[in-house]
């Protein structure tokens, strides 16, 4: 639990990130998870995520996705959320 400035208290968010195709390949993982003291802006997961696991940004384009539902940019992230960065899928 941690208190900021305005006297507002935040308790830890834990996300956990799934990895996809080339996602999977670059990080060699299934899975990555990470924890916040707040509930994290979405830039802020994809830069950590980033500065992790070097070239994974090229690999990252795509919809994503918390708990099997595309978000938007705006979402908050609440403790135990699963994210999937679903990439484009091409076809013809």
């Amino acid at each position: 639990m941690t208190l900021d400035y305005n006297g507002n208290i935040h308790f830890p968010v834990e996300l956990t990130v799934t990895f996809v195709g080339p996602q999977r390949e670059i990080t060699g993982m299934d899975d990555h998870s990470m924890a916040f003291s707040a509930p994290p802006p979405l830039s802020t997961v994809l830069g950590h995520l980033y500065w992790i696991y070097p070239g994974l940004e090229n690999k990252m384009d795509g919809f994503v996705t918390v708990n099997g539902k595309i978000i938007q940019e705006d979402y908050e992230f609440q403790h135990g959320d699963n994210i999937m960065i679903v990439p484009h899928i091409g076809g013809g």
